[in-house]
């Protein structure tokens, strides 16, 4: 790994023209920035980040390089639990799931397997509600999510897909000590859509438990939060959202807001997308 680091190092500065003094932004020796190159020595965090900045390459990219590509391991059990999600493969899933408690045998990483275990049963309760999720299961997740000082992309991916799995007022709790503990990460774009995705689903489904003062609540910590964002997908299904709430209140005016947002879907050309709102909402908008 030592060797793949430095010369993923050395090869985008030589691609991009820049000397070992410019890499180094004359802060440590050319020599030692050489020897880590040449997979001679190795270099602080510190300093390895600081010559990226220096050669101008993100440190996803540089772990990219590194990586030679490869998926990381959570990236690829995501992509085989959407593999069996869509279309739906309760077996599989199944499958998945104990795989992820076997593998603990091999590598020992207890507590990463447990929560992939719990994450995929929880993606197979989220369409079969029958399907059966010991309360010891999910106390552990949550100890898991509340033990971490720092949430980064693997514990709102965690959070985000178990969220059916809360109690409603441990539900709300939980977003509160998200957004405070992932406020560092959530400057990553892809962190922020996370975090936007689990604040918008929360209001669907505060609204669905009758609970609207956690639902309005939910609402105000998205606009002063995410008022600025740019992913207009998620600003249509805050619109829907939104619609969904203002139901219980003025039925006409949250009507409208569901339908503009389908048709938005519709008119983009994203059929799937806006058929899967119509049939959540048929029952209010026909």
């Amino acid at each position: 790994m030592l060797n793949k680091m430095g010369e993923s190092f050395k090869i985008m500065r030589k691609s991009r023209g820049i000397t070992l003094s410019e890499a180094t932004g004359e802060e440590f020796s050319e020599s030692m920035l050489s020897r880590f190159e040449n997979g001679q020595s190795e270099m602080s965090a510190q300093k390895l980040f600081a010559c990226l900045d220096n050669i101008y390459l993100d440190i996803e990219e540089y772990n990219l390089l590194v990586r030679e590509y490869e998926p990381t391991d959570f990236s690829t059990l995501q992509k085989n639990i959407h593999h069996f999600y869509n279309p739906y493969n309760e077996i599989e899933l199944e499958k998945l799931a104990k795989k992820e408690l076997d593998k603990i045998k091999i590598d020992g990483r207890e507590q990463y397997h447990r929560l992939n275990n719990i994450l995929i049963k929880a993606r197979i309760k989220s369409v079969n509600n029958n399907y059966f999720i010991s309360d010891d299961l999910i106390e552990y997740l949550k100890n898991y999510l509340f033990s971490m000082v720092n949430w980064a992309n693997y514990e709102l991916t965690l959070f985000s897909e178990t969220i059916h799995l809360f109690e409603p007022n441990a539900f709300l709790n939980y977003c509160q000590e998200m957004l405070h503990r992932s406020d560092f990460y959530k400057r990553l774009s892809y962190n922020s859509a996370i975090i936007q995705t689990i604040l918008i689903n929360g209001v669907f489904y505060s609204v669905e438990k009758n609970r609207l003062e956690d639902a309005l609540i939910l609402i105000e910590t998205i606009k002063q939060n995410f008022s600025q964002t740019r992913d207009a997908y998620l600003k249509i299904v805050f619109m829907i959202a939104k619609g969904y709430y203002l139901t219980k209140f003025d039925k006409n005016k949250g009507i409208f807001l569901i339908k503009k947002g389908i048709n938005i879907f519709k008119d983009l050309g994203y059929e799937e997308i806006s058929t899967y709102y119509y049939n959540e909402f048929k029952n209010i908008i026909d």
